[in-house]
C-alpha cells in the first residue's frame, strides 16, 4: 500500500510487484503470500483487479474508494 500511495497510477501484475515494488521497497514475501495480501486488498475494495491484454490480472489502487 505504500507504494500505491506514493505511485497512485501504478499498476503491475502479481509478478511485477513481487519483483520490482517489493524489491524496490526492500520487502521480502513469497508470491503466495503477495498474491494473498492483494486477493484481500480487492475484497476489501481498497485494489481492484483488471484484466491487461495479456491476459494477466493487473492490480491498481481503487481511486474510487
Amino acid at each position: 500500500m505504500k507504494y500505491l500511495r506514493e505511485k497512485p497510477d501504478a499498476g503491475d501484475t502479481l509478478e511485477g510487484i513481487s519483483q520490482f515494488w517489493l524489491e524496490f521497497e526492500r520487502i521480502e514475501q513469497t508470491v503466495d503470500e503477495v498474491s494473498n495480501a492483494l486477493e484481500r486488498l480487492v475484497r476489501q475494495g481498497t485494489v481492484i483487479k483488471l484484466e491487461s491484454m495479456s491476459g494477466l490480472p493487473v492490480y491498481k489502487l481503487d481511486r474510487t474508494a
